[in-house]
Protein backbone atom coordinates (compact mmCIF):
# COMPACT_ATOMS: atom_id res chain seq x y z
CA UNK A 1 0.00 0.00 0.00
CA UNK A 2 2.37 2.82 -1.33
CA UNK A 3 -0.06 5.19 0.23
CA UNK A 4 1.14 4.40 3.63
CA UNK A 5 5.19 4.12 3.03
CA UNK A 6 6.52 7.29 3.72
CA UNK A 7 4.02 8.48 6.47
CA UNK A 8 4.70 9.36 10.38
CA UNK A 9 1.52 7.72 12.34
CA UNK A 10 0.64 9.34 16.06
CA UNK A 11 -1.20 6.71 18.43
CA UNK A 12 -2.67 8.19 21.75
CA UNK A 13 -4.34 6.26 24.29
CA UNK A 14 -4.22 5.26 27.46
CA UNK A 15 -4.18 1.46 27.08
CA UNK A 16 -0.86 0.23 26.04
CA UNK A 17 -2.20 -3.67 24.87
CA UNK A 18 -4.12 -1.34 22.23
CA UNK A 19 -0.93 1.00 21.13
CA UNK A 20 0.72 -2.55 20.35
CA UNK A 21 -2.46 -3.86 18.67
CA UNK A 22 -2.43 -0.99 16.56
CA UNK A 23 1.31 0.09 16.04
CA UNK A 24 1.57 -3.97 14.97
CA UNK A 25 -1.18 -3.39 12.17
CA UNK A 26 0.50 -0.09 11.00
CA UNK A 27 3.97 -1.37 10.62
CA UNK A 28 2.84 -4.55 8.75
CA UNK A 29 1.43 -1.97 6.07
CA UNK A 30 4.09 -0.41 6.08
CA UNK A 31 4.22 3.25 7.03
CA UNK A 32 7.91 5.10 7.55
CA UNK A 33 7.33 5.06 11.43
CA UNK A 34 4.99 5.14 14.63
CA UNK A 35 4.75 7.16 17.33
CA UNK A 36 3.24 6.32 20.01
CA UNK A 37 1.58 8.23 23.43
CA UNK A 38 0.23 7.31 26.48
CA UNK A 39 -2.17 9.95 26.77
CA UNK A 40 -3.61 13.29 25.31
CA UNK A 41 -1.07 15.65 27.23
CA UNK A 42 2.31 13.75 26.41
CA UNK A 43 0.84 13.50 22.77
CA UNK A 44 0.37 17.49 22.58
CA UNK A 45 3.98 17.80 23.47
CA UNK A 46 5.71 15.52 21.58
CA UNK A 47 3.59 16.49 18.47
CA UNK A 48 5.67 19.96 18.85
CA UNK A 49 8.86 18.05 17.73
CA UNK A 50 7.66 15.18 16.10
CA UNK A 51 5.50 16.29 13.07
CA UNK A 52 3.44 13.29 12.23
CA UNK A 53 1.36 12.92 9.21
CA UNK A 54 -1.91 11.37 10.95
CA UNK A 55 -2.95 10.50 14.56
CA UNK A 56 -5.30 7.56 15.75
CA UNK A 57 -6.50 8.60 18.71
CA UNK A 58 -8.40 6.81 21.00
CA UNK A 59 -11.74 8.84 22.81
CA UNK A 60 -11.89 7.74 26.41
CA UNK A 61 -8.77 8.66 28.30
CA UNK A 62 -7.91 10.28 31.35
CA UNK A 63 -7.36 13.28 32.34
CA UNK A 64 -8.12 14.81 28.56
CA UNK A 65 -10.31 12.53 26.51
CA UNK A 66 -10.06 11.90 23.20
CA UNK A 67 -12.53 15.04 22.32
CA UNK A 68 -11.12 17.63 23.99
CA UNK A 69 -7.57 16.25 22.60
CA UNK A 70 -8.88 17.16 19.21
CA UNK A 71 -10.34 20.35 19.95
CA UNK A 72 -7.47 21.65 21.11
CA UNK A 73 -5.38 20.53 18.47
CA UNK A 74 -7.86 21.98 15.98
CA UNK A 75 -8.08 25.53 17.87
CA UNK A 76 -5.36 26.27 20.10
CA UNK A 77 -3.32 29.26 19.09
CA UNK A 78 -0.20 27.48 19.61
CA UNK A 79 -1.30 24.04 18.16
CA UNK A 80 0.98 22.17 16.75
CA UNK A 81 -0.78 20.81 13.88
CA UNK A 82 -3.86 21.81 13.69
CA UNK A 83 -4.40 20.31 10.32
CA UNK A 84 -3.46 16.78 10.73
CA UNK A 85 -5.85 14.13 9.77
CA UNK A 86 -7.28 12.47 12.84
CA UNK A 87 -8.93 9.02 12.92
CA UNK A 88 -10.86 8.32 16.55
CA UNK A 89 -11.40 4.85 17.74
CA UNK A 90 -13.59 4.27 20.53
CA UNK A 91 -15.61 1.29 21.93
CA UNK A 92 -18.58 3.55 22.82
CA UNK A 93 -20.51 4.45 19.40
CA UNK A 94 -22.84 6.59 21.07
CA UNK A 95 -24.69 8.79 17.93
CA UNK A 96 -24.19 11.24 20.26
CA UNK A 97 -20.40 10.27 21.05
CA UNK A 98 -19.65 10.51 17.10
CA UNK A 99 -21.51 14.05 16.29
CA UNK A 100 -18.95 15.31 19.41
CA UNK A 101 -15.97 13.78 17.62
CA UNK A 102 -16.70 15.58 14.36
CA UNK A 103 -17.80 18.82 15.83
CA UNK A 104 -14.51 18.63 17.58
CA UNK A 105 -12.48 18.50 14.06
CA UNK A 106 -12.41 14.95 13.77
CA UNK A 107 -11.53 13.73 10.36
CA UNK A 108 -12.81 10.19 10.64
CA UNK A 109 -13.89 7.79 13.31
CA UNK A 110 -14.15 3.77 13.67
CA UNK A 111 -15.29 1.56 16.29
CA UNK A 112 -13.40 -0.85 18.48
CA UNK A 113 -12.42 -3.66 18.66
CA UNK A 114 -9.97 -2.55 15.64
CA UNK A 115 -9.35 -5.17 12.78
CA UNK A 116 -6.38 -4.72 10.07
CA UNK A 117 -8.51 -4.69 7.25
CA UNK A 118 -10.98 -1.40 8.94
CA UNK A 119 -7.96 0.53 10.03
CA UNK A 120 -6.13 0.13 6.87
CA UNK A 121 -9.87 1.85 5.37
CA UNK A 122 -10.17 4.68 7.62
CA UNK A 123 -6.75 5.36 7.63
CA UNK A 124 -6.31 5.54 3.60
CA UNK A 125 -9.62 7.22 3.92
CA UNK A 126 -8.62 9.95 6.30
CA UNK A 127 -4.99 10.33 4.83
CA UNK A 128 -6.17 10.17 1.29
CA UNK A 129 -8.63 13.10 1.88
CA UNK A 130 -11.18 10.30 0.10
CA UNK A 131 -9.12 9.18 -2.55
CA UNK A 132 -8.00 5.76 -0.74
CA UNK A 133 -10.72 2.91 -2.13
CA UNK A 134 -10.67 -0.12 -0.37
CA UNK A 135 -9.95 -3.37 -2.30
CA UNK A 136 -12.94 -4.77 -4.27
CA UNK A 137 -13.67 -8.06 -1.97
CA UNK A 138 -13.81 -5.46 1.45
CA UNK A 139 -17.32 -5.71 2.91
CA UNK A 140 -18.80 -2.07 3.52
CA UNK A 141 -18.62 -1.31 7.04
CA UNK A 142 -21.53 -0.68 9.26
CA UNK A 143 -22.99 2.77 9.34
CA UNK A 144 -24.22 4.61 12.13
CA UNK A 145 -27.70 4.73 13.66
CA UNK A 146 -28.86 7.18 10.27
CA UNK A 147 -26.94 6.53 7.15
CA UNK A 148 -26.44 9.89 5.02
CA UNK A 149 -23.41 11.51 2.90
CA UNK A 150 -21.56 13.49 5.33
CA UNK A 151 -21.20 10.38 7.58
CA UNK A 152 -19.01 8.99 5.12
CA UNK A 153 -15.84 9.41 6.98
CA UNK A 154 -17.68 8.36 10.63
CA UNK A 155 -19.22 4.80 9.75
CA UNK A 156 -18.56 2.60 12.94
Amino acid sequence: MTIFKNKVIMIVDDSMHMRMIVGQILRALPVKRTVEAAGSVEALERLHYEPVDAIIVDYRMEPLDGVEFVRMLRTAPDSPAPKVPILMMTGHTERSRVLAAREAGVTGFMAKPVSARLLTERLGMVIGNGSYKPPQQAAPPAPIEEDSEEDSYFLV
